[in-house]
């Protein structure tokens, strides 16, 4: 999925490294890439880029002018925009989501829904005929500086308007191409403006319109660093990497709470691909030790102990697994009552057994430094509710009876606090 979708994206937007980063990026909210999709994301990227430009042309989606960044003052402009791109990715959001939902819930055919959509798109294109269409010839010329200002906040707003009745009525289309040209003209409105108020800061007002698609987008979909590559590679513009690097970072932590992809999940831990890894890790990371107030103790059953007398021990016991010692107390052997089960009720062999001859002294244990993930195999070994928990350097000196219920528990109990301090942490960490 991860290689289709580089090969598409670097192929439409002539972005080849960007859309195999982004193959990578978009799959979780937090700043978190899934690495093991970039080579092949990166491959099918490359081709399919090759291939496209081969018979379309090759050369950038935008021809932007040599933007250059020297003044370190522009990134108060800048910032300004960042708020600016952020509340407008979040009103896209909600409206996005919000027409969607309106669709959902009126009580007419499917088939209908998309012929609504498109009336009320047809409206808003009756008075803004700007916001039909792809828009990238618009965007192509506020790169120029060609573009009034209340044109240009006419296309962002209207676009919003117009991509959410489109598609959230249940047309088919995308949201990056949109998200692009909204960023877009949006920057380049701010741009205009703030070179009116300060000319000598901010010289060149279509750098604007650069750095305005890249935050918008990296506010939107949670993509900051595949976001500066895309709008590098599409405006073949390198030049404004530290200011896109600032708006983009900052769109993206403002933003944190909403994201165009409903299906985007928060990180790796919350992905349904890697919770066996994330089982694994949570287990290897948890010892024994930090379960020891769990450990149970339990009733010790000597060598010698006849059979008749581990009858009335076993009617008035609740355990499972009976722990064998000898005289000086040092763990022999181990059985459970499916081991006694078929003959706990055999007089013949009450006097003659001793319990060291049922006990198995091939005993399954665990120390106080293991790690959990090992615990949970040995669990499995023989399908043992419990196991024996002895000293690290004595094994015959138990020290209680370990239950496979109190490591899930444990497990489950991390597992919350991770996702907890995961989800409400500032940088997701």
């Amino acid at each position: 999925m991860a290689a289709g979708m580089g090969a598409g994206v670097g192929a439409i937007f002539r972005a080849p490294l960007a859309g195999a980063l982004f193959a990578a990026e978009v799959l979780y909210r937090d700043s978190e890439f899934e690495s093991d999709v970039i080579i092949p994301a990166g491959i099918a990227s490359v081709v399919g880029y090759c291939l496209f430009c081969f018979v379309f042309g090759w050369g950038s989606l935008f021809q932007s002018q040599d933007f250059v960044f020297q003044n370190p003052l522009e990134l108060g402009p800048y910032v300004l925009l960042t708020l600016v791109l952020v509340v407008s990715g979040v009103f896209y959001i909600k409206s996005f989501y919000g027409i969607n939902d309106f669709f959902k819930r009126i009580k007419i055919p499917n088939h209908l829904k998309p012929a609504l959509g498109g009336l009320c798109t047809g409206i808003i294109g009756f008075f803004l005929p700007q916001t039909l269409s792809f828009g990238y010839g618009f965007a192509q010329q506020a790169l120029d500086n060609q573009l009034p200002v209340l044109f240009l906040l006419g296309l962002a707003f209207g676009k919003i308007l117009t991509t959410s009745f489109s598609i959230g009525s249940g047309g088919s289309g995308g949201v990056f191409g949109p998200s692009i040209v909204i960023g877009g003209a949006l920057g380049g409105a701010f741009g205009r403006m703030f070179h009116a108020v300060m000319p000598n800061i901010v010289t060149q007002p279509g750098a604007f319109v650069v750095v305005g698609m890249a935050g918008f987008f990296a506010a939107v979909s949670k993509t900051p660093i595949s976001t500066i590559i895309f709008v590098s590679e599409m405006t073949n513009s390198y030049h404004l990497l530290l200011p896109s690097l600032l708006v983009c970072s900052l769109a993206f932590l403002l933003s944190r709470k909403w994201t165009i992809y409903s299906k985007q999940v928060f990180s790796r831990v919350d992905s349904n691909a890697h919770r066996g890894d994330f089982f694994i890790d949570v287990l290897a990371s948890i010892r024994v030790k930090e379960l020891i107030k769990g450990i149970r103790k339990v009733k010790l059953i000597p060598e010698d102990m006849s059979f008749n007398q581990f009858r009335e021990v076993f009617s008035s016991s609740e355990q499972q697994y009976f722990p064998v010692v000898n005289q000086e107390n040092k763990l022999t052997g181990i059985f459970s009552i499916n081991d006694v089960r078929k003959v706990i009720f055999n007089q013949e062999i009450g006097d003659l057994v001793r319990m060291k001859d049922i006990a198995d002294p091939n005993i399954i244990f665990t120390t106080p430094s293991e790690d959990l993930n090992e615990v949970l195999k040995k669990f499995t070994i023989r399908n043992l509710n419990r196991l024996p928990v002895v000293k690290d350097e004595d094994h015959t000196c138990l020290l209680g009876m370990l239950d496979r219920r109190e490591v899930i528990e444990f497990y489950n109990q991390r597992v919350k606090e991770i996702k907890s301090g995961s989800n409400n942490s500032d940088f997701g960490h």
